[in-house]
């Protein structure tokens, strides 16, 4: 299955569901929707908030779902989730599903959008959304799998792709079949469920391992496409 990558920062997989992107959405929990002040940090009210909900759950995955920004194709914006004020991931026009989040906790979801500097040179950035809260469950399982090894792009001439490789993890529960690859890009934000031998073009960061009760590895060595 071919994958590119979006110029917006998320993975797009061709014949399949967005990695980091948005996933099927289906009936979920009771939505917690954005009634903020559009003003953001900086104090323009240009860019209000998007109103975030929780679209659906299944164990450690969830998906949110909002509105798409104003002009969202025209203005080429940048959407990024914030996981308990961390930049967790990228987000695509209308939602995100956000794989195998570490149990026991609370995760506190924010999402913001911001102009495309090359379309906009002084691009504004809206004000963050109300977070979602979503409360995971401890698991019995809290040893992380073994950090990815010998992560390397290759270049493939058949295709004039960079594609993106490393040596499979281990874990003390999940089957190494099962483990997720996720990457966690220079700037810390990730895209999940990775296939091997990922196309990447002008990129760098690393590998982690995710087991099954979302767990995550040290990061891999560093790679650059």
């Amino acid at each position: 299955m071919h994958s590119t990558h979006d110029r917006r920062g998320f993975i797009v997989k061709t014949g399949a569901a967005l990695i980091g992107g948005i996933g099927i959405l289906g009936t979920g929990q009771a939505a917690q929707a954005s009634t903020a002040s559009s003003v953001n940090a900086a104090g323009d009210s240009s860019l209000p908030p998007l109103a975030v909900r929780l679209a659906n759950q299944s164990g450690n995955t969830i998906t949110l779902a909002w509105d798409p920004p104003p002009n969202y194709d025209l203005k080429a914006y940048t959407i990024t989730v914030s996981d308990n004020g961390t930049g967790e991931c990228f987000g695509a026009k209308s939602g995100v599903t956000m794989k195998r989040l570490r149990s026991g906790m609370t995760h506190e979801l924010t999402v913001v959008y911001k102009e495309n500097p090359v379309i906009n040179p002084n691009p504004q950035t809206s004000a963050p959304s109300q977070p979602v809260r979503v409360a995971l469950p401890p698991a019995a399982d809290t040893v992380p799998p073994a950090a990815p090894m010998n992560a390397r792009v290759v270049f493939d001439p058949n295709i004039i792709s960079w594609n993106l490789f490393w040596d499979e993890s281990t874990d003390d529960v999940t089957p190494q079949a099962d483990l997720q690859y996720d990457i966690v890009f220079d700037n810390g934000l990730s895209s999940y469920d990775v296939p091997m031998g990922q196309s990447v073009y002008a990129e760098s960061g690393f590998i982690r391992a995710v087991d099954s009760a979302g767990n995550r590895s040290a990061l891999s060595n560093h790679w650059t496409s």
